[in-house]
C-alpha cells in the first residue's frame, strides 16, 4: 500500500471513531426564536420516538425570575405526554437573558416544539400576557390540552384552603392574574397582568399560588384550564 493512501485511511478511521454525537440530540436543534438565552439546552427525542419514528409536538409555559432562571414550567398542550416530558427535563438548566419591563410579573414565556426524526425544532415562542395557550395545532391531535375557563361546563370547583395555609395579609388593592390549573388542580405559572399597585400584586401572586381546585375534566378526560381572575377590591 502506498504511504500516502495508508495515511489517508488512518486519518479517516480516526475521524470515524471520535465523532460521538449525543444520541437523540439532533444537530439542527437550536435556541427558540425571539428569546435570548444565557444558557440553553435543547430537548432530546423521546426514546419511544427513536424506535417508532413518530412525530409530535408540545407547548410549554414557563415563568422566569429576574435573574433569568425558570421558576415554574408546565406543559399546556401536546400530542403525547412524552413530548412535554422531553422539554421539562431540560428546562431547569435554562437561563434566559433578563429583560426590562416584562409585560407580566413574573415574566412568562411560552415555547412550542416540533419533534421529528430530522430534528427537534422550536417553531414559535413569544412573551406572554393574559393568553397562555397557542392557537390549536389542527394537523395533530392533542392528547394534552388546555381549555379556557369559559369553555368549562361546569368549571372546576375551588377547594377550601388547607389548614396550614396562612390567610393573605389585609391590603387594599386590585390585581388581575392569569394562571393555568393543571391536571391535579394546582395553580401553575401564575402571572400578574394588571394591578392597582405593586404591594397588591405581590400579595395576590402569593395568595393565588396557594389556591387548589378539583382536578378539571372535560368530556370525561383530564384537561388543563386557563384562568384570568380578579383579586381584591
Amino acid at each position: 500500500m502506498r504511504p500516502a493512501l495508508w495515511l489517508l485511511l488512518v486519518a479517516l478511521a480516526a475521524c470515524k471513531t471520535t465523532d460521538t454525537r449525543t444520541p437523540g440530540l439532533l444537530p439542527d436543534s437550536f435556541a427558540p426564536y425571539g428569546v435570548e438565552f444565557q444558557h440553553y439546552v435543547a430537548p432530546e427525542l423521546p426514546l419511544g420516538m427513536r424506535a417508532t419514528g413518530e412525530s409530535g409536538y408540545s407547548v410549554v409555559a414557563v415563568t422566569v425570575a429576574a435573574d433569568g432562571r425558570v421558576t415554574d414550567a408546565v406543559g399546556i398542550e401536546a400530542s403525547d405526554q412524552a413530548f412535554i416530558d422531553a422539554v421539562l427535563a431540560v428546562v431547569p438548566q435554562w437561563v434566559l437573558e433578563p429583560v426590562e419591563d416584562p409585560p407580566t410579573e413574573p415574566r412568562r414565556e411560552v415555547f412550542q416544539y416540533r419533534f421529528r426524526m430530522t430534528g427537534v425544532v422550536n417553531v414559535l415562542s413569544h412573551r406572554e400576557g393574559a393568553e397562555a395557550a397557542f392557537p390549536g395545532n389542527a394537523d395533530t391531535a392533542a392528547d394534552i390540552r388546555t381549555l379556557r375557563w369559559s369553555d368549562m361546563n361546569p368549571p372546576p370547583e375551588r377547594l377550601p384552603p388547607r389548614l396550614d395555609d396562612a390567610p393573605p395579609p389585609r391590603i387594599r388593592g386590585m390585581a388581575e392574574i392569569n394562571f393555568i390549573i393543571d391536571e391535579t388542580g394546582r395553580v401553575r405559572v401564575p402571572a400578574i397582568v394588571a394591578a392597582s399597585d405593586w404591594d397588591a400584586a405581590l400579595v395576590a401572586l402569593d395568595d393565588v399560588a396557594d389556591w387548589r381546585f378539583a382536578p378539571p375534566t372535560h368530556g370525561g378526560q383530564r384537561v388543563l384550564v386557563e384562568v384570568r381572575a380578579r383579586w381584591g377590591n
